[in-house]
């Protein structure tokens, strides 16, 4: 079962607390300016997603993976991020890192 799971610099971070192997992470640029950075992993178990705020107070949350949505194959997984960001002809790219 494959996930993505996201993070917007300078506003909140997302890390996999799971049995996970990270297949790929993709930076999102809309208008020039990084907005988020994108992580597809696959799940081995079930687990949870730290999400931590950037900003005062520092809310943390813990988000069972069970909650997020799932592709059974990363072509999948890699067909819903670019639903995700394109609509229209809006300055929109994906950015793999390495």
């Amino acid at each position: 079962m494959y996930v993505v799971v996201t993070s917007k610099p300078g506003v909140y971070s997302s890390n996999l607390e799971a049995k996970a192997d990270l297949i790929e992470a993709y930076d999102y640029f809309f208008c020039g300016r990084r907005r988020a950075v994108f992580h597809v992993a696959q799940l081995q178990e079930d687990g949870y997603v730290i999400i931590r705020e950037e900003e005062p107070p520092h809310v943390t949350n813990r988000v069972p993976t069970k909650f997020l949505e799932s592709f059974g194959s990363l072509e999948e997984a890699r067909s819903e991020l670019d639903n995700l960001v394109r609509f229209g002809n809006l300055d929109v790219r994906l950015e793999r890192l390495h």
